[in-house]
């Protein structure tokens, strides 16, 4: 299957069931996505050696009304984001966010240089409700149909839930006027990765996992230079899980099991993830100092068109 990134053959990394993803985003979040794999029985993931892209096949993406859904989910929408500071050192006079949600950014950026485009209804009307320019527009819509050249184009979030990426980055390249472009996403390389079972990286949520060489691998490819490469620290909600991950991971191993899979459904997966919730608790307690922790949850690409 080819990398929907570099065009290039990947290679076969995990097979998961997709039955096993109905049954994970029905008993974590409650959200029903039998309807998108009725079709189909596995997702095949792959892994690309040119990009450093993993990606799933075949691709399939949420809809409206999976996203809706996922607005009940709690701190799926974060009001703060490490993100946005490190996107003001590179604003520009106009800035464009894709996939913006309710317009958040707009109160770092100000509402006068700030334009938006989501296509959750939902959250485009709760923006113009506050005065925000938002839109619910495809970013290749907004291009054929406005003649302004953008100095910044900000993209949180977003990438690894695009079918095809290269096209998206292609469009972002083409509407700024030798200004930034910034791409923040869930970091591939960190422990969330190494988290079993979890939805939110799943699909049809996340369809591409990212990591360090990837963004590197699109400064060559688009003609970009790479300004910044920034990995968030890790926030103080995910200190537990990092804990509960890690000690998952040693027991799984010292009973030879393999532990880079996203899904496990195995009676012993599950057993072992009963037990790391109090010795989890107790790590945290004592390893209290920032430096002792890996880095977060995102990692933010900040490239220059020449």
């Amino acid at each position: 299957m080819k990398c929907p990134l570099s065009g290039k053959d990947g290679q076969l990394a995990e097979r998961v069931r997709a039955s096993d993803l109905v049954r994970i985003y029905e008993g974590k979040l409650k959200i029903s996505i039998g309807r998108y794999f009725e079709q189909v029985d596995y997702i095949d993931l792959f892994f690309c050696n040119e990009s450093g892209l993993l990606y799933c096949d075949p691709c399939i993406t949420g809809d409206a009304r999976f996203y809706s859904a996922l607005q009940s989910v709690d701190n799926y929408y974060m009001a703060e984001r490490p993100e946005f500071l490190t996107a003001l050192k590179y604003l520009g006079q106009s800035v464009l966010e894709v996939g913006c949600g309710s317009g958040r950014f707009a109160e770092y950026v100000g509402k006068a240089r700030y334009k938006g485009l989501e296509l959750n209804v939902g959250a485009v009307e709760e923006a113009q409700k506050k005065g925000v320019d938002v839109t619910a527009q495809q970013l290749k819509d907004y291009l054929l149909s406005e003649s302004e050249i953008i100095d910044t184009v900000c993209v949180f979030q977003v990438l690894e839930h695009v079918e095809n990426p290269a096209d998206f980055i292609a469009d972002c390249v083409r509407s700024i006027n030798k200004g930034y472009l910034i791409f923040s996403l869930p970091d591939a390389g960190s422990f969330m990765c190494r988290a079993k079972n979890n939805p939110l990286n799943l699909p049809p949520h996340h369809v591409t996992w990212w990591t360090e060489k990837t963004f590197r691998y699109i400064e060559k490819a688009y003609g970009l230079e790479l300004v910044e490469l920034k990995k968030e620290p890790m926030e103080e909600i995910h200190k537990i899980w990092f804990f509960k991950v890690v000690i998952r991971d040693f027991v799984m191993r010292l009973l030879g099991r393999k532990v880079d899979d996203f899904v496990d459904m195995s009676l012993l997966g599950r057993i072992v993830d009963k037990l790391t919730p109090l010795p989890a608790w107790m790590l945290k307690k004592v390893f209290c100092h920032e430096s002792f922790y890996p880095t977060g949850h995102t990692i933010t690409a900040v490239y220059r068109k020449k």
